[in-house]
């Protein structure tokens, strides 16, 4: 019997037919899927600078953390329904391995086993965020509206923290004396002053680090005012200090860098001035804080220095594998002040925390990280063809480095901040490292 070609045709034809129905539909759940993604790391960005103002009645949860379980949700869903592994490799994947393992090593000798364990999980939860964050991020639309959406947030929390400051509608997060003087400290949106003014300046520096069309550039400069009068009330040198380092880079690295240099110390000036006059007593804050950077009594600073001399000493008798992480607050609860009393303040050194908890391995594993974090950065900055992905790139390595600052004098380690900005800087590097990528993130074959 001869073969029937035109039968098996039409039978081809009609398995296309049913195919292809199923293939828009899939392609529609993605797209539906897509959108939504944006939608929760809009959220999430929104949010970072207001998390303890935008909390969820009845369950005590911020926007931030549904936004980010919503969000990295969303992310598992669409595997299945893509078929392929949805984030290239962009170079951290080993470290995030390593430093998860070294954590996990601390777990036996841990002196508090249950915290422990939490903290552990809470680093694996964030490594998560971290990557969902970069699989949305690896799209060209949602790098352009990033920024956006963080300025939105943090110019809210300056209005905020202006008003709180005068007494007027708001009532803040923060609102009280910096430790040892009577110098007044004011956020709105966190529930630490320092991780306010370390949120700002993130924000800050990919503010400046972006261009904008020429219609929202007065926009632009309202939110980077907002901004930076918040951070002045947070009262954070050491936020101070990473803002002005901001600011600088910014003006040298432009290309009109002969105007724009000479301009921005003028609006300081002005602006200096203006404070000054008008409100003498924010001028009066802002002096005694500076000034107390530069005396012999600086309670602050003394304490950091004597707590840091017995970290050290205390994580030399840790161990290869630490005394468990999280819970550096226990074992260094003892610490005396430079008066002798013991006031149970933390480490305020993120790699000297980290050699406490999970010992010299966990101390090298944390450094890998974050060295494979800043070649990862700068290999994208160095191989961005485009200038705005140059531009963003830079914004990003910028953010890397104040976070290197504020890491030196902070006990800033397991934050939502971290997790967030660092996949948003990932996705950015995986743009710029990876030209096959499409715009809406499609890694082509």
């Amino acid at each position: 019997m001869l073969f029937d070609f035109r039968a098996r045709k039409v039978r081809i034809h009609d398995l296309r037919a049913a195919v292809e129905p199923m293939n828009i539909s899939r392609d529609r759940s993605i797209a539906l899927l897509r959108r939504a993604q944006g939608y929760s790391l809009a959220a999430c960005a929104l949010s970072l600078p207001l998390q303890s103002v935008l909390i969820v009645p009845g369950i005590d949860l911020t926007l931030t953390k549904i936004a980010g379980a919503m969000l990295v949700l969303l992310v598992i869903i669409e595997y299945p329904l893509s078929l392929r592994w949805l984030l290239p490799r962009i170079g951290i994947e080993s470290a995030t391995v390593l430093a998860l393992g070294a954590a996990a090593l601390s777990l036996p000798a841990s002196v508090l086993p249950k915290e422990s364990i939490t903290s552990l999980l809470i680093f694996a939860q964030y490594a998560v965020i971290c990557y969902a964050c970069a699989h949305v991020a690896m799209r060209r639309d949602a790098q352009t509206m990033l920024p956006r959406y963080l300025a939105c947030g943090a110019a809210i929390s300056g209005a905020g923290a202006v008003l709180a400051w005068f007494h007027v509608l708001v009532t803040p997060t923060v609102d009280a004396l910096v430790p040892g003087s009577a110098i007044r400290r004011v956020c709105f949106g966190m529930p630490d002053a320092n991780e306010q003014a370390m949120v700002f300046v993130f924000v800050l520096a990919l503010l400046l680090f972006s261009t904008s069309h020429r219609a929202y550039l007065s926009i632009k400069i309202a939110s980077i005012l907002l901004i930076a009068a918040g951070l002045l009330l947070t009262m954070s040198r050491t936020g101070w200090v990473c803002a002005a380092i901001v600011i600088a880079m910014r003006c040298f690295a432009h290309e009109r860098r002969k105007v724009i240099v000479p301009m921005s110390l003028g609006v300081v000036v002005v602006c200096a001035i203006g404070v000054a006059l008008m409100k003498p007593d924010i001028a009066d804050s802002i002096w005694r804080r500076i000034a107390e950077a530069t005396s012999a009594g600086d309670r602050s600073i003394a304490s950091r220095v004597l707590y840091n001399v017995q970290a050290i000493e205390t994580a030399e008798n840790a161990g290869a594998f630490g005394y468990g992480v999280g819970a550096v607050y226990h074992v260094t609860k003892d610490f005396a002040d430079p008066l002798g009393r013991t006031v149970g303040v933390t480490v305020h050194n993120v790699p000297l925390t980290v050699w406490i908890e999970a010992g010299w391995v966990g101390l090298l594993a944390y450094l890998w990280l974050w060295s494979s974090v800043a070649a990862v950065l700068f290999v994208a900055w160095r191989r961005a063809h485009d200038p705005q992905e140059k531009l963003r790139m830079a914004g990003y390595c910028v953010v890397a480095t104040s976070y290197a600052i504020f890491s030196q004098t902070m006990p800033f380690l397991q934050r939502s901040s971290l997790a967030i900005l660092l996949g948003c800087a990932l996705g950015a590097a995986a743009i710029a490292v990876n030209t096959s990528i499409k715009e809406d993130g499609v890694v082509e074959a």
